[in-house]
């Protein structure tokens, strides 16, 4: 305990001598930007903000993509949108080694400012930093470790900074954006296109799409600064910090959604065709397919109502993944031939149908892996239908 407390005893007053102490004229601030990690959560690469001054030994990366795995009820409030992450602040020795044990690259761009401008910059870099000020309320898409230090260049420069256009992808939605960085994640990709709602199919503007620390960096590029009314490039040039030898090269999983999915669907139809000749009942396929769709659309509905997330709200994937399927399941186990089973499944195999037919008019971005889940309700539920009904 005492050693700990000597540490925070010591890294308060580091933060208030720091805050009080100006840069020198040769200073290079950067924004940094890493490449993406093997990881999911590291998928999408990573920025932060480097002030690098030899002459006063400054050397510091401020990271806004940090938080504490000690919070209280850590998990719930990760789930629930309501966690907060913050802005650290650690030498840039020590940052760099984590991405070089990774074999990231780690490439930075050294602004084109003014001494006064550097200054503003790493003040309100420091005030951030502040124990009252450091917590934010993360949103991936609108207010993460990217976006945060967009924020920070513009609200430190004001009219002095001008962004840049880049060209995106025509008509790219925020679900559009993200879907390169899952190629080799297609159990991620399948995650999160179920969890993400109609909001993420909005088309995203530039800025917007700065998000993304790659799109970010691209930004950051093209965009300008005013010194005494002269307008020149933000970025005076774009180095390497650290690329390593050979690069970290991301392997898919094998058995991809889409493979393990329509062979459970060659599995319903070889079944389905023997229970139809032979008279003979499957429930475990049953059981399974409607308790795994019901599970789904529970925990779709959920984040939906229950969350603080506001990209998981209006989802389109309920037509297929009913939450009352996971009731239903349980009813199939028991073998139970109950008439409003036989409406119920009645109703299940019209609206497989319907989302059959508006799948390819839907206005959110549904993964493809769902159409052999939605083929095998539709037969399930016609089979269930059908064999109730013949009793």
């Amino acid at each position: 305990m005492k050693k700990t407390l000597f540490i925070l005893v010591i890294l308060v007053l580091s933060l208030l001598k720091l805050s009080a102490q100006n840069l020198s004229e040769n200073v290079e601030i950067s924004i940094i930007t890493c490449a993406p990690g093997e990881e999911l959560y590291s998928a999408f690469g990573h920025s932060a903000i480097r002030i690098n001054d030899k002459e006063t030994g400054i050397d510091l990366v401020y990271n806004y993509g940090t938080f504490d795995f000690d919070t209280p009820n850590f998990y719930l409030k990760f789930m629930g949108g309501r966690l907060d992450y913050m802005l650290s602040v650690v030498p840039f020795r020590y940052f760099i080694i984590e991405y070089s044990n990774q074999q990231r690259w780690v490439k930075a761009q050294v602004l084109n400012l003014t001494a006064n401008q550097k200054q503003k910059i790493f003040g309100f870099l420091q005030n951030n930093a502040r124990p009252e000020n450091k917590f934010y309320r993360y949103d991936f898409f609108f207010d993460n470790c990217a976006t945060r230090i967009k924020d920070v260049v513009r609200d430190a420069l004001g009219d002095e900074l001008k962004l840049g256009t880049v060209t995106l992808p025509p008509n790219a939605s925020f679900r559009d954006l993200i879907q390169p960085y899952l190629v080799e994640r297609q159990w991620g990709r399948f995650g999160i296109n179920l969890g993400l709602g109609m909001p993420t199919d909005r088309i995203a503007t530039v800025e917007e799409s700065t998000f993304l620390p790659d799109y970010l960096n691209r930004v950051v590029g093209a965009s300008k600064v005013m010194e005494n009314g002269i307008e020149k490039p933000l970025v005076i040039s774009e180095i390497f910090v650290y690329k390593p030898e050979k690069e970290n090269i991301i392997k898919a999983f094998p058995l991809t959604p889409q493979l393990l999915f329509y062979g459970f669907l060659l599995i319903v139809v070889l079944f389905s065709l023997f229970e139809f000749r032979s008279r003979k009942t499957y429930f475990v396929i049953d059981s399974l397919l409607f308790f795994f769709t019901g599970l789904v659309g529970i925990v779709i509905l959920i984040l939906w109502t229950a969350t603080e997330h506001t990209t998981v709200v209006n989802n389109w994937n309920l037509i297929w993944a009913l939450p009352t399927h996971f009731i239903m399941a349980f009813f199939l186990v028991r073998r139970k031939r109950i008439t409003f089973i036989r409406y119920y499944f009645g109703i299940s195999a019209f609206l497989a149908v319907l989302g059959l037919i508006f799948l390819p008019f839907c206005p959110q971005g549904l993964d493809s892996a769902i159409l052999p889940i939605i083929l095998a309700e539709l037969i399930r539920s016609t089979m269930i239908w059908y064999r109730i009904t013949r009793k």
